[in-house]
């Protein structure tokens, strides 16, 4: 009986959550346009496109509901409470495996380790 009353509550947050939610990656795609500016300084570029897309990541992570993601390294053997001693730190071209992901984990990797892929094109590419 309660559920019923609540319902349209649920819904109406439900909807302003999803609203919130397109704000912010219209305005994450907006603000890396504008950071295209930069390109031509690799290391401001980065550096802006870098806090742009933590920020909108932590924020869409926030809106889902998820304070923040507590980290928990351990080893490969299955034993229980088997702590990592090192850091994680990937480095460019490393490759990170896993056999499920949700959306929130793309996120959080996307909050943890921003990285940018670039191409050099050589003069003749596009003939």
């Amino acid at each position: 009986m309660a559920l019923q009353i609540l319902q349209p509550l649920i819904y109406a947050f439900a909807v302003l959550r999803c609203v919130m939610a397109s704000i912010v990656l219209a305005e994450h795609a907006i603000l890396q346009t504008i950071a295209l500016v930069l390109s031509p300084v690799p290391p401001v570029y980065r550096t802006v496109a870098w806090l742009f897309t933590a920020v909108h990541c932590r924020m869409l992570l926030a809106l889902a509901g998820y304070g923040w993601i507590q980290v928990e390294m351990v080893t490969k053997k299955k034993t229980r409470g088997s702590q990592l001693q090192e850091k994680w730190s990937p480095k460019a071209g490393d490759v990170i495996v896993s056999n499920w992901c949700s959306w929130a984990e793309i996120l959080w990797l996307a909050f943890r380790q921003v990285t940018t892929q670039s191409t050099q094109l050589k003069e003749g590419d596009f003939n």
